[in-house]
């Protein structure tokens, strides 16, 4: 929705079409109905502010990262471990 909604004007830039004042409404709009169907798939409270959610979209994303980080750590470990064993 928000990609067809900004197609509404091809010949406005982002600046233009995300100032705060002018944002075309339907650009608005499908943001909004973004942000909801964001917080509703991450079970958040649909009436918390745009600051508590991006809080708590990076508190997941960090600990998204910080498993990421744990996986690549073992896998480095049993990897030098095996070349360490076996030279490879």
């Amino acid at each position: 929705m928000i990609l067809n909604a900004r197609a509404l004007y091809p010949d406005s830039s982002l600046a233009d079409l995300y100032d705060e004042v002018l944002m075309p409404i339907e650009l608005r709009k499908a943001h909004q109905l973004n942000d909801k169907a964001v917080m509703e798939a991450h079970g958040f409270n649909i009436k918390m502010t745009e600051s508590e959610c991006v809080a708590e979209l990076m508190k997941l994303y960090k600990s998204m990262v910080d498993n990421i980080m744990k996986l690549t750590n073992k896998y480095m470990e049993e990897k030098a471990i095996d070349i360490i064993n076996h030279g490879k």
